[in-house]
């Protein structure tokens, strides 16, 4: 999936940073290693705040995640006043829960102590998931300054593409083939965004998904 939607994708201005684990699975929902390797993503959210106190932002996000165009100014604007930016699981606008798919983060104290709040429960609470803990620790009075971040950031559960999408998370799948699940999810965003206009579109070439952002 990195080679195929996410790497392709990335907008120029990024500067990528691939962290890797050596725990393997098979990709299925809760099966062979799943839960561990999202604990391990909390571990690494953490180390890399607890390494660089700077107050700089960056942007986590999975490799089933493409983009549709360049939004790094839009998420430094967007950031005013929050330190933490989480896409909304579903778009109910009174409906407070995150997704944690794609986490927009200021590296501060704040949250680095979110972070390390949420890797402990995965631990030792027998539920590895992030989503659950995260969307209880954020209600907490002492939680980092958070928000959502617009539909824009599209993802399945959240009203699947949106006409103006910065990018897309190919979620809810089932608990089996979730691989072949979301190439198929991300193979029909491809198609509806390469029909929105030609401002920004995905082109498959080959297997491979090439972003392009004109004007």
């Amino acid at each position: 999936m990195a080679e195929r939607w996410f790497k392709p994708s990335q907008p120029r201005s990024f500067e990528r940073q691939e962290h890797a684990s050596e725990l393997w699975t098979v990709g299925n929902f809760d099966q062979e290693n799943f839960g561990e390797l999202i604990s391990v993503r909390t571990d690494a959210i953490q180390r890399e705040i607890e390494t660089r106190l700077d107050g700089g932002l960056m942007l986590w996000c999975g490799v089933d995640i493409p983009f549709c165009r360049d939004c790094s100014d839009e998420l430094q604007c967007l950031a005013q006043g929050k330190v933490l930016l989480l896409q909304k699981e579903i778009s109910v606008p009174t409906d407070p829960a995150c997704n944690f798919a794609v986490q927009h983060i200021r590296r501060n104290l704040q949250t680095l102590k979110f972070y390390a709040r949420t890797g402990l429960l995965q631990k030792v609470s027998g539920n590895p998931r992030d989503q659950p803990w995260g969307n209880r620790l954020i209600l907490f009075e002492d939680a980092p300054e958070s928000g959502h971040l617009p539909l824009t950031y599209s993802a399945e559960s959240n009203g699947w593409l949106s006409p103006a999408a910065v990018l897309y998370y190919a979620n809810v799948s089932g608990a089996t083939d979730l691989h072949c699940q979301k190439d198929q999810q991300l193979e029909s965003a491809a198609g509806i965004v390469g029909r929105v206009g030609a401002k920004k579109s995905w082109i498959l070439l080959d297997g491979i998904l090439a972003g392009s952002v004109e004007g």
